[in-house]
């Protein structure tokens, strides 16, 4: 469904801020942030019903309708209202939208420890202690230039001040021409529009036999510090999809959890 944008987060963070726009995918193209990261709207003030007539004048006014409506025989129908903008509790942003453990979108294999996507040809070994959540919607899978979030490894204790997870994402591209090299540059390009981040390292690896990029980068994302660790990998085909796998955690325990998450991204099959 679509959404409207402005950059303004729900926190009052205005780093991002720009012209309002319609936003029809997941992420803003404009910020790069996700519809539950924006401020809502304000709401329409009450309807106040404004009579310049005096008290006497309205009371006859008042009688003489009430008389009409039910000499008349008209029939009252009933409305319930309610304020679409209540309020929420505000998250750590994961770079993600909604997820929920509901029925898969896609063909998968799932067992404790082990996630392979069959239609998106990805498989993965994680710590069983950790969480494997899944999209409750998402895009259908013939929409061309959309990110597709596949699925998230949640680590940290919900106790964290910052949950610190894996996502693991496809972004379908309709440019034949575009490698994984010159994908990874606009990517990049991305995360130093945004302003608040800096890239603290970037380089090609190999990723089970095929080339991928690792792109490590910091700062400020509203009111969190954090850090993250993306993977890029080229589509099989040229105009297929890219794959982003991203490490994201708060700056103070990026380390802690970093010696696990490097054995889950050696353990990622990428499938023909």
């Amino acid at each position: 469904m679509p959404w409207r944008c402005n950059g303004v987060t729900i926190d009052g963070n205005a780093d991002h801020k720009h012209d309002e726009i319609d936003v029809n995918t997941i992420f803003c193209p404009q910020c790069g942030l996700a519809q539950e990261q924006i401020a809502p709207p304000p709401s329409p003030p009450p309807f106040q019903l404004k009579c310049p007539v005096k008290i006497p004048q309205l009371i006859i006014s008042c009688a003489l309708l009430v008389g009409g409506l039910v000499g008349g025989g008209l029939i009252f129908q009933q409305f319930q209202f309610s304020d679409a903008s209540t309020e929420g509790t505000a998250v750590p942003s994961v770079e993600r939208p909604v997820f929920a453990n509901e029925n898969e979108s896609s063909p998968a294999v799932e067992k404790p420890g082990f996630y392979k996507d069959v239609r998106y040809g990805v498989s993965i070994y994680y710590p069983e202690v950790w969480e494997l959540r899944k999209p409750s919607r998402n895009y259908p899978p013939d929409v061309l230039a959309a990110t597709k979030d596949l699925f998230q490894l949640i680590i940290s204790n919900q106790d964290d001040s910052y949950v610190e997870n894996i996502l693991v994402k496809i972004e379908q591209v309709t440019d034949d021409s575009l490698y994984v090299g010159e994908y990874a540059n606009l990517q990049v390009e991305r995360i130093r529009q945004i302003g608040t981040f800096n890239i603290d390292g970037d380089r090609v690896i190999d990723l089970n036999g095929q080339p991928a990029r690792e792109i490590i980068y910091s700062g400020h994302d509203g009111e969190y510090a954090i850090k993250r660790k993306r993977i890029i990998a080229g589509p099989a085909l040229p105009g297929d999809y890219f794959f982003l796998i991203t490490y994201t955690a708060d700056q103070n325990d990026y380390d802690k959890y970093l010696s696990d998450v490097e054995h889950v991204f050696s353990s990622i099959s990428l499938l023909k």
